[in-house]
């Protein structure tokens, strides 16, 4: 589940290892999440008003020593272009969710064309 020596984890993969590492998991990703809620109302007021889309924001988080979170970057419109077969594993979850949120269904099947009978 990696790529290099350490350099892209899965979520799944970074919370199993701070679990066998005896580390409250939930605690760490407690503080990550405030650091994407308190950056997303930092934001708020300069993304543009969409009335028919959404904006997806990718968020760049390292951690110190002390297991901190530290903001490195937002990017907005990440890419999601699949290189490696960690980046499909993900970013496929990543768009099923994204169509889950939306409530979004797959587009209905067109009808078969009707066929003409040739005439006796």
């Amino acid at each position: 589940e990696t790529v290099g020596t350490g350099c892209k984890w899965t979520l799944s993969r970074l919370r199993k290892h701070l679990q066998e590492s005896g580390i409250d998991d939930t605690a760490v990703f407690e503080r990550v999440t405030n650091v994407v809620i308190l950056t997303l109302l930092a934001l708020w007021p300069k993304v543009p008003r969409q009335n028919a889309g959404f904006e997806l924001f990718g968020f760049d988080v390292m951690f110190d020593q002390n297991l901190d979170p530290w903001l490195i970057e937002v990017n907005s419109s990440p890419a999601l272009s699949t290189e490696t077969d960690l980046d499909v594993q993900v970013k496929d979850k990543l768009l099923s969710d994204i169509i889950d949120i939306l409530a979004m269904s797959p587009a209905p099947s067109a009808p078969e064309p009707k066929t003409r009978r040739p005439r006796p």
